[in-house]
């Protein structure tokens, strides 16, 4: 089907959409059409007004060449009588022609290039014609070239840097990256633990068995400011090409809640107790592959011998049962040291301690554990008893945990819980930096509904921006939680008042970066619920809200509509 495809360069009239745009405003801008939006079915128009528009929504014009030097100007050019011929020469440093070679400087290099070659051709093609034999003519009638110097914006040579240190997807571009001495580092650093843990051994494939691929999966890991910690490669198994019944069968693994994390972190700050955090490093490979016989393909960018696979022996990551396996051999190791499961989140673990009434807890989030202590040296004991079954990283006092920053005042008694620096790369990403800040999270008075014209979600990300928001409202912000939580209800059909309320909650977060939860009231357990009624339009249900509180701090907050329309007799 090739009915996509334009003319290149012809008039087109991308629609401007109703946000950007006042009641008597004209529904669209006039521009040129000068390629086609990867990954998606939209046009790239220039408007000459030093960008390129991307929209689906475009009115083409193919009936005639195109005239002029901008799509602002044209009409003014033939409307005042402007010479197609003697003055063409001149028109290439015209103010207007200046403007046009200024689109250069537009972010996407690629398009607006194009566009201003087409400009020059067009130029060209408006002059009078030439005599071939009159030599000198053609020196005399050759365009003046303007003399300014042209340079690329400031922010090229940011995006530089950050292409230099983005994460490589195959290990052809690993290897081939400014930083590969890094990742054949970190790769090597893989095979090794793999080959320690006996993970595999080489054998024939047997016959009717099906041996699955792998890739190597690449990641920069950084610290709590952002700057490089280090570089970490990962092979990993193709699961989705395991067969249920047969290569697998229970797949379920429990991680710990949020909501245990905060009650956690109450405590800890309450009760002033030792908070330390442990990485267990390769955890999928402590896992055992007992009832299951999975053969996969030799990791790719090894020698490795002829008609032989790996036969796996321990978990991998990837693999469906792996996060199963490798929690049932944490379980193992930890109930033999005296730990129990809690009764209420299966990820957290409780020991009695060997002095005073305070028992020791352990928080299991995958590969990552929190361990509070009531002594440093019940801690420090801890740790070395998990260094003797796996291979683990001691992080010292937890400041940084899953995403979360995590700051104390030992003094105080008070531990504050944020995400600062997600918040600021969460406006960056939206390009919201420059905005003007908002009080509220959704302005007072506002209803949504379903109503209104569908929003092109290709052109605006309404779905990733919700749910970067969801993060950010479940974890450490329940300021934003009724908002948020209205937004997600049109993630199916957003429309343009779903956009503009979306990016509200972005303005009320440049105003509040670095709020969160701090922990360390005198007060025990308290909470509060409410509800509205009928405020829905479009299903006119209730919603309620609750939160509860331990020791000054929230560690539990839900808003969901109800499940049914109630009504009250007065």
């Amino acid at each position: 089907d090739v009915s996509h495809l334009r003319v290149f360069g012809a008039n087109a009239y991308p629609l401007k959409p109703t946000q950007l745009r006042k009641k008597l405003d004209p529904t669209c801008v006039k521009g040129r059409f000068v390629g086609y939006e990867r990954g998606s079915k939209a046009y790239r128009i220039w408007t000459g007004d030093k960008k390129i528009q991307i929209s689906r929504d475009v009115i083409f014009d193919e009936s005639g060449r195109c005239e002029g030097n901008t799509p602002h100007t044209e009409d003014a050019a033939e409307a005042d009588g402007a010479p197609h011929s003697d003055d063409a020469a001149e028109a290439v440093d015209a103010p207007n022609s200046e403007d046009a070679v200024e689109a250069v400087d537009a972010p996407n290099t690629e398009g607006a290039a194009e566009a201003a070659s087409m400009e020059l051709v067009n130029a060209g093609a408006n002059a009078t014609p030439i005599a071939d034999d009159d030599t000198n003519a053609v020196g005399a009638a050759a365009p003046r070239r303007s003399t300014r110097e042209h340079r690329l914006p400031d922010f090229y040579g940011r995006a530089a840097v950050t292409v230099g240190s983005e994460e490589p997807v195959t290990i052809e571009e690993a290897l081939s990256s400014p930083a590969a001495q890094q990742w054949r580092q970190a790769i090597d650093e893989e095979i090794a633990a793999l080959t320690a843990n006996n993970t595999w051994t080489m054998e024939p494939l047997p016959v009717g068995a099906k041996a699955i691929t792998c890739r190597w999966i690449f990641k920069i890991k950084r610290s709590a400011n952002g700057s490089i910690e280090r570089y970490k490669a990962r092979l990993v198994a193709r699961g989705f090409q395991q067969r249920p019944g047969v290569d697998y069968d229970e797949v379920y693994a429990p991680v710990s809640m949020h909501a245990t994390l905060r009650v956690l972190l109450a405590e800890v700050a309450h009760k002033d107790l030792h908070l330390r955090q442990v990485d267990i490093k390769t955890a999928f490979l402590n896992g055992q592959l007992e009832d299951d016989d999975v053969y996969m393909q030799p990791p790719p960018g090894y020698a490795h011998a002829a008609n032989l696979v790996c036969h796996l022996h321990r978990s991998l990551y990837g693999l469906r049962q792996s996060p199963r396996a490798w929690h049932t051999r944490l379980c193992e190791v930890l109930t033999s040291h005296g730990f129990r499961q809690s009764n209420a989140d299966p990820a957290f673990f409780l020991c009695p301690a060997s002095r005073g009434n305070i028992e020791h807890r352990i928080l299991v989030y995958v590969d990552d554990l929190l361990i509070a202590t009531a002594h440093r040296e019940a801690a420090d004991n801890i740790v070395a008893i998990i260094g003797t079954d796996f291979e683990a990283k001691d992080l010292g006092e937890a400041t940084f945990f899953l995403g979360l920053d995590i700051k104390r005042d030992r003094n105080e008694r008070t531990l504050h819980l944020g995400q600062e620096r997600y918040t600021q790369e969460l406006i960056k990403k939206f390009s919201m930096a420059e905005a003007k800040p908002a009080m509220t999270p959704l302005p007072p008075g506002l209803a949504l509904t379903k109503e209104g014209d569908t929003l092109d979600t290709n052109v605006y990300p309404y779905n990733k921006l919700v749910g970067g928001l969801l993060y950010l409202a479940t974890s450490s912000r329940p300021d934003i939680a009724q908002a948020v939580g209205a937004l997600a209800r049109y993630m199916a059909t957003p429309s343009a008042a779903h956009w503009s309320a979306a990016k509200n909650v972005l303005r009320y977060l440049i105003g509040t970066p670095a709020l969160g939860i701090t922990y360390g009231g005198a007060s025990g357990v308290q909470g509060w619920c409410d509800a509205d009624f009928a405020a829905d339009l479009d299903t006119r249900r209730s919603t309620t809200a609750a939160v509860f509180t331990m020791y000054g701090g929230a560690v539990i907050w839900v808003v969901r509509l109800q499940a049914y329309c109630g009504l009250i007799d007065m």
